[in-house]
């Protein structure tokens, strides 16, 4: 392996929450990975107002490609409905791929660079859905 194949981070540095972080820090990497999961879903959840629902029905309501309740950029170009859309899938991703599989898969041991990969996308996704605004109710037919 070469020093240019190598590649360190700061897990800090990333945006996942201080409790991720703690529980990672502590050896707890299954919790780790299922606590951001999760959290990154109740962000969605506040900023889209939508509390009574969760998963992939939260996700496909707050980031539909039409009629969407929060919007990544204004969905313009062809550039800005993909960017928009692939935000979307991620996020349906990180719910069936990663929450629900950490979840319901307790046995299997979670090695510490496979929850810090996951750790690091989540952290890239939180800061997307930082920049995520509530469409208003004239721009929702777009």
């Amino acid at each position: 392996m070469s020093a240019d194949s190598e590649v360190a981070f700061d897990l800090s540095q990333l945006g996942i929450s201080g409790h991720a972080e703690a529980l990672f820090a502590g050896g707890f990497h299954r919790d780790a990975i299922r606590h951001e999961a999760q959290d990154l879903l109740n962000e969605i959840r506040v900023l889209s107002g939508r509390r009574d629902l969760d998963g992939q029905n939260l996700i496909q309501a707050a980031l539909s490609d039409r009629n969407p309740i929060l919007a990544f950029n204004e969905r313009e170009t062809r550039s800005e409905l993909n960017q928009h859309a692939s935000l979307r899938y991620l996020l349906l991703g990180v719910t069936t791929g990663v929450r629900n599989i950490y979840s319901h898969d307790v046995r299997t041991e979670v090695l510490r660079d496979e929850a810090a990969l996951w750790l690091a996308l989540m952290g890239r996704l939180r800061k997307q859905i930082e920049q995520l605004e509530i469409v208003a109710a004239t721009q929702a037919s777009h």
